[in-house]
């Protein structure tokens, strides 16, 4: 595959007609029309490989030419989406959270300000970008790679969604104890939210949360 890295210190003609050069060390920041190489490794072997992200992300250039390499592992996921439709895919994610302690989770990733994030589809064995905003729910086999914290309280909930499915399970909180009520979480909480539904996980968008009740 060709190299989609371009050369910093590339000599080339300005307006003037004058060949320039940039400084070895010049650190700047490159908009990728095609591809963003990321490296990921599983959490257990820590073994690292690379696979390909498309267009859209940003990518730093440092001196002698090496693009920074962004570590990640898989986190496996069924998408439900608001067409009716469901990919089997992995998630990328961090071994060192942004905002908080521990490697980054999948609410991480959905409650941040990107509209599109990029997943592998395990079927076709490609890596494409999804708009957040279409995910009704994810599926997960369990919530460790969803949320992270210790005494978390469980709030046992029914919810039904506006495509007509049912999801039993409960709410993970750790709101205060004066805020721990299903209202409250629902109100002051992100907008993807996990029920924990042993042994599964879901991820659930609550833009497609018709009601819910407790119990």
């Amino acid at each position: 595959m060709s190299s989609v890295f371009g050369l910093l210190g590339q000599q080339g003609p300005n307006p003037g007609g004058i060949a320039t050069r940039a400084p070895d060390s010049f650190l700047r920041a490159h908009l990728l029309d095609t591809r963003l190489l990321f490296f990921y490794s599983p959490p257990s072997k820590r073994t690292r490989s690379s696979t390909v992200v498309p267009a859209g992300e940003i990518l730093c250039f440092r001196k002698g030419n090496a693009p920074l390499k962004i570590e990640k592992f898989k986190c496996r996921a069924n998408v439900h989406f608001s067409t009716g439709g469901s990919l089997d895919v992995h998630f990328f994610l961090g071994y060192q959270a942004e905002t908080h302690s521990g490697p980054e989770t999948l609410l991480d990733v959905l409650n941040s300000d990107r509209t599109f994030v990029p997943v592998e589809d395990i079927l076709m064995n490609e890596v494409l970008l999804i708009g957040k905003t279409r995910i009704v729910y994810l599926e997960l086999p369990e919530a460790g790679a969803v949320i992270e914290g210790k005494d978390l309280v469980k709030l046992p909930v029914t919810v039904e969604l506006v495509n007509g499915e049912t999801l039993r399970g409960s709410f993970l909180t750790d709101l205060p104890p004066e805020s721990r009520r299903t209202s409250d979480h629902l109100n002051l909480m992100p907008q993807y939210i996990c029920l924990q539904s042993n042994p599964k996980c879901f991820v659930i968008n609550k833009g497609y949360v018709l009601s819910v009740k407790q119990g």
